[in-house]
């Protein structure tokens, strides 16, 4: 029993996180969509990457740099008590 839930927990508990995120996404209005494209290729050209011209900056790298940004992260802004 206990190679189930190991399994489980590594392997069906993430697709089955990542299918709800999907069918979320695939639901949410067309212009709500639109602007969360620009806001993250916005980000891929604003600050250490203000070089960048927007019209070479691909997909790919875009998600990347919003990935590894601390920026929107309520819990890097947050100072929590010790």
């Amino acid at each position: 029993m206990k190679g189930f839930w190991t399994h489980y927990i590594r392997y069906q508990m993430p697709q089955q996180h990542a299918a709800a995120y999907q069918w979320t996404a695939n639901h949410l209005p067309r212009e709500l969509v639109l602007w969360c494209c620009v806001r993250v290729a916005a980000h891929g050209t604003m600050g250490k990457y203000g070089d960048t011209d927007p019209s070479t900056l691909d997909v790919i790298e875009a998600m990347r740099r919003w990935g590894t940004s601390n920026e929107g992260d309520p819990d890097a802004t947050i100072q929590h008590a010790p």
